[in-house]
């Protein structure tokens, strides 16, 4: 058997173990079937994991439908996803949710989400329309529950408070620099890299990497939007170590390359899209 028809059968093996999977079904199927059983990926881009994540984190409920809405519209409102895809992207959905969560402090609001029937049967307008009311309804009391918790909570000191604004102060002034990272930035501040990660989570609610990633994707899209710069010198100016690491992550982030931003975005642009920046 030539090697080519082996690799087409084990393709062909391989596709129809993904349809039982999601179709939970036995039943013996042609090739037709299988045929217009296409996986398009879903859409949930690292910007929006990280800007639902850190709205759930300060229980802002808007600011989270926002970004539960953003996906919902992009990966159902034209071309559907098959179940099996949208099984997936569920499971991130409630997963990003999950994780936001100190499991210590929030076992109750944990168990709602983990609550929640998302092994769908059907990706009808009504199942989705279920589900996604279903997943807001849980982060509206997870939200109306943290900010609660909040207002009993201690006010975080002065002393913290200046402390973060040395180091946002720090890493803005070296955003450029390629090298910077969590342990740079703690030793020029003369702290342990664990107190600066914990200082830095309970106040801004995030990681330091995180927060630097973020600065520099926003200085990345201000440029695209604003400059004629070339994406070399944006990578430069951002602190990339080139045009191909740039492109790599900010389709990571945003879920589209810099030079589909820039068409969407640039000043004067008559049709600017709604494709990852919420």
């Amino acid at each position: 058997v030539p090697v080519d028809n082996l690799y087409t059968a084990y393709k062909e093996v391989n596709k129809a173990l993904e349809y039982k999977r999601a179709t939970h079904t036995d039943e013996i199927f042609s090739n037709r079937i299988l045929s217009g059983f296409a996986v398009r990926s879903y859409y949930f881009p690292l910007n929006i994991e990280y800007e639902l994540s850190r709205q759930i984190r300060q229980g802002d409920f808007e600011g989270a439908k926002k970004q539960l809405d953003i996906l919902f519209q992009i990966n159902f409102s034209q071309e559907p996803l098959h179940l099996y895809m949208t099984r997936c992207l569920l499971y991130d959905i409630i997963g990003t949710l999950v994780k936001s969560l100190d499991s210590q402090d929030n076992p109750q609001e944990i168990r709602m989400l983990e609550n929640i029937d998302i092994d769908l049967d059907s990706n009808d307008e009504d199942s989705l329309h279920r589900i996604h009311q279903e997943i807001e309804n849980v982060m509206r009391v997870i939200c109306e529950s943290l900010q609660h918790r909040e207002k009993r909570a201690p006010a975080i000191s002065s002393t913290k408070l200046e402390q973060i604004a040395r180091v946002k102060s720090y890493i803005s002034e070296n955003l450029a620099d390629p090298s910077l990272n969590q342990e740079g930035v703690a030793a020029a501040l003369s702290m342990s890299v664990s107190q600066l990660s914990r200082l830095f989570r309970e106040v801004e609610g995030n990681s330091v990497v995180e927060y630097i990633n973020q600065l520099r994707m926003e200085k990345v899209k201000d440029a695209l939007s604003h400059t004629d710069k070339s994406i070399d010198e944006i990578s430069t100016d951002c602190g990339y170590s080139g045009a191909k690491t740039l492109t790599r992550l900010f389709k990571k982030y945003e879920g589209i390359t810099p030079g589909m931003w820039r068409k969407l975005h640039s000043s004067g642009s008559e049709g600017t899209g709604h494709l990852g920046n919420a």
